[in-house]
């Protein structure tokens, strides 16, 4: 009658248990309440700590290309000697000629690195209005950009979008459409990333209206 344990049984752990529980219930249940908070809070600590150390290394990451994007860009204005500056009058076409190639051999294990400057360099071709060279270059930037970020990442979508401008030039409209499309719907639902959502909808809209597609 008072939950107590017969023993006559004899009784096993698990009938021994259901009896305490059945005499303690309060405390049980506040015991078990108590577990289960400190339990979400130590997950709670876990995800953030992890979620820290994600964006501490991505931006460790992001810091290094940055400052090797940086030193790659200076060492192609530098000549053997500066006595040869003056002498040396150098296109910028040139200059990113030389870079393209180098590019290519010199940062062939560094492919993050390699996939940004790609990229700005097509944009600098794109510029100058070389949109055959600015279309390899970001070709091979977009590539670079999906194996190392993945398919459905924001660095993805920039890649698609920047090559649809580039194909617009070209009169490759319909191209241009289905990248922008595809970066659309990548960046569609993914937080913070509004103002490249903004550009891929821009970039689409003006590929349609190329095509003569006013509604859409």
């Amino acid at each position: 009658l008072n939950h107590e344990p017969v023993v006559a049984g004899p009784p096993s752990a698990v009938y021994r248990a259901r009896k305490f529980v059945r005499r303690h219930r309060f405390g049980v249940a506040a015991a078990a309440t108590l577990v289960f908070l400190l339990a979400a809070f130590a997950v709670t600590l876990a995800l953030q700590a992890r979620r820290i150390a994600i964006e501490r290394d991505r931006a460790n990451r992001e810091a290094e290309t940055a400052r090797q994007v940086s030193s790659f860009l200076v060492g192609l204005f530098e000549v053997a000697k500066p006595s040869e500056a003056a002498a040396n009058s150098v296109t910028a076409r040139e200059i990113l000629d030389k870079g393209a190639a180098r590019i290519r051999t010199d940062l062939a294990e560094q492919p993050a690195v390699q996939a940004t400057l790609l990229s700005t360099m097509g944009d600098a071709y794109h510029s100058l209005g070389s949109y055959r060279n600015a279309r390899a270059l970001k070709d091979q930037a977009l590539a670079l950009q999906r194996q190392v970020y993945g398919p459905g990442s924001p660095e993805t979508a920039g890649g698609l979008v920047s090559l649809a401008e580039t194909l617009s030039r070209q009169a490759e409209h319909k191209e241009a459409e289905q990248r922008a499309r595809e970066a659309v719907a990548l960046l569609r639902g993914t937080a913070g990333v509004d103002a490249a959502l903004a550009r891929a909808l821009r970039e689409l809209a003006w590929a349609l209206y190329l095509q003569g597609n006013t509604a859409d």
